[in-house]
């Protein structure tokens, strides 16, 4: 595989475990910037026999970029999380793939357990996906408080770029195989293209927390995920593959969230005294 990897985490202030106090009363800013590229990637496979532990790993070129922040953490324990000045956290991931090509010719008999072989993974994968995540103050395990009187602003940007991506199948021959498909659909190739940010102001997290939030905040989660020139070929592929099978996903997905205040799970108390801005965009 010529697969590509990138995380970035970055915490301005982290409790751990056990009971603790966390306060900021400066100016504290927290960045996680996460940057993965990968470029002229060229995957032939000619004449192949299929066998089960070339699932997920013939042609890999799969590509990640994920980048995560957090201001404040209190970790597991009973916290004490507040800020008093201005906070800002950032998360930026950006993953491009460029000029990647996959090709198969002559695959043969082994394809005949396909259906067994394939149900979730594809057996080429060019696919693309960048996160991010951030988070102004977080409470984690436990029955923490959380306050914020000053300042909270998170931003969560994420996009995969994915440019001329050509999959074709120019010989593959199923005319003599059965395919019995169940959900999910079999992916002979993928190079989709996925990207997900969320963004949030104060999240409680686990326990029976309490949170009070009298200063502003801005919240804005940003994806976008952009597929330019996809060609996708398949010849003589006929019986079973109409049944939901696909020979190739060149899909592009995008998912944004963003919130100001989550209590999270449990019995909590939250007041919320101000006014703040929260906005998700997902293209």
């Amino acid at each position: 595989g010529m697969a590509a990897s990138s995380h970035a985490t970055a915490t301005g202030a982290s409790g751990g475990r056990g009971d603790d106090t966390l306060v900021s009363s400066k100016t504290l800013g927290v960045i996680a910037t996460s940057d993965a590229d990968i470029n002229s990637v060229n995957v032939s496979l000619i004449d192949m026999t299929v066998v089960p532990d070339a699932k997920g790993k013939a042609g890999d070129t799969a590509t990640d970029s994920v980048a995560s922040s957090t201001g404040l953490d209190g970790g597991r324990g009973d916290d004490d999380v507040e800020n008093h000045g201005l906070l800002t956290t950032e998360a930026t991931a950006d993953t491009d793939a460029v000029g990647v090509a996959i090709s198969a010719e002559g695959v043969p008999s082994g394809l005949s357990g396909v259906a067994s072989l394939f149900l979730e993974e594809p057996l080429f994968d060019a696919s693309i996906r960048s996160e991010a995540t951030t988070t102004g103050l977080q409470g984690g395990q436990g029955d923490d408080f959380l306050e914020n009187s000053g300042g909270v602003t998170a931003t969560a940007t994420s996009t995969a770029s994915q440019t001329t991506v050509s999959v074709s199948f120019p010989l593959l021959d199923l005319l003599q195989i059965d395919l019995y498909l169940p959900t999910p659909a079999l992916a002979v190739a993928s190079a989709a293209t996925f990207t997900s940010a969320d963004a949030g102001g104060i999240e409680g997290g686990e326990g029976e927390d309490e949170i009070w939030n009298s200063g502003a905040m801005g919240v804005e989660a940003t994806a976008t995920a952009r597929t330019t020139s996809v060609s996708v070929g398949g010849e003589v592929a006929d019986k079973g593959v109409s049944l939901g099978g696909t020979l190739a996903d060149s899909s592009g997905q995008a998912y944004a969230s963003s919130h100001g205040i989550d209590a999270g799970a449990d019995d909590d108390q939250v007041w919320n005294f101000a006014t703040g801005s929260i906005t998700s965009h997902a293209t």
